[in-house]
């Protein structure tokens, strides 16, 4: 999926046509490759690498790839890029191809619907990070929406706020929280000093983000299941949301053409003071807390 997310990201960051005119057809054929492995209405056969190292796995099953279902991973991810590509089929001024990009993203949902979710609107899988992914990439039937936002922050609550999230639950988990209505979740699960979690990683002397959760056991020795990377990005992905949501700076526009400051302070952080060089310009803020 980063033949698809990459450029559009960029596209984001910088407001230029050409991350999306130059990758456009690459985009096509990815998800053409993904629509050849459709059986059923979902995406099927095929070895992916699933929520990589998720610590939310039964204690007696030996695997890196975690416990959310990967054939629902990857319908989610495949739902998420038909639907970037039909945005930008329509910035690309090619309506029918967005309409058909759009129509295809539907039916895929439809579809996700049917196999994951019960009348009631109840997720089959019960993981933290397949919750994230219904609620980010909208699978989830919009009059469900709050209920499993609230599964969510429940799961996350019966976690004691450790993340048990791998590579791909990770990177949205706080947004998720947040933007649903459980800043608070999120927080707590962000300043946890615990482990699995990113506060126990400081506390170990860590001065970048490790591979896994406990790529350092609690003795302070490498872990023994080895792949110990002591600087890897995927887990540092949380830094969006201190950037984003706390430190409140983000764009409105591709480019940074409009912007938003909406700092939120937040408990445990007294001050925060942040800084990102836009393709416009340094946009800067922060808050400081004095007394109450």
């Amino acid at each position: 999926d980063a033949i698809v997310m990459v450029p559009w990201t960029l596209y984001e960051m910088y407001g230029e046509k050409s991350f999306l005119s130059d990758n456009y057809e690459a985009m096509k054929k990815f998800l053409s490759a993904r629509e050849a492995r459709v059986s059923d209405g979902l995406v099927g056969d095929g070895w992916e690498f699933g929520d990589w190292l998720a610590m939310d796995l039964e204690p007696l099953i030996d695997s890196p790839i975690g416990r959310t279902d990967v054939k629902y991973i990857v319908n989610a991810f495949y739902a998420a890029s038909l639907d970037i590509v039909a945005n930008v089929a329509a910035i690309l001024e090619k309506p029918d191809e967005a309409r058909n990009y759009r129509a295809r993203r539907e039916k895929l949902i439809e579809d996700m619907r049917a196999e994951y979710f019960t009348p009631s609107g109840r997720l089959a899988i019960d993981t933290v990070t397949a919750q994230v992914l219904a609620l980010q990439f909208h699978i989830v039937d919009e009059k469900f929406r709050a209920k499993l936002a609230f599964d969510l922050s429940e799961n996350v609550k019966k976690h004691h706020y450790l993340v048990s999230t791998g590579f791909v639950g990770t990177a949205y988990l706080l947004f998720t929280l947040a933007d649903n209505g459980y800043f608070e979740t999120a927080r707590r699960l962000l300043l946890n000093n615990g482990c699995p979690g990113w506060l126990y990683e400081v506390d170990m002397g860590a001065t970048t983000v490790w591979e896994r959760w406990n790529s350092l056991t609690f003795d302070k020795h490498p872990n023994p299941d080895e792949m110990n990377s002591y600087n890897h990005y995927a887990f540092g992905a949380a830094a969006e949301f201190v950037y984003r949501r706390i430190a409140g700076i983000d764009s409105a526009a591709p480019g940074f053409e409009k912007i938003v400051i909406a700092p939120v302070p937040t408990k445990g952080m007294p001050s925060v003071r942040a800084e990102y060089d836009s393709v416009k310009g340094k946009i800067i803020s922060g808050y400081e807390s004095k007394g109450n």
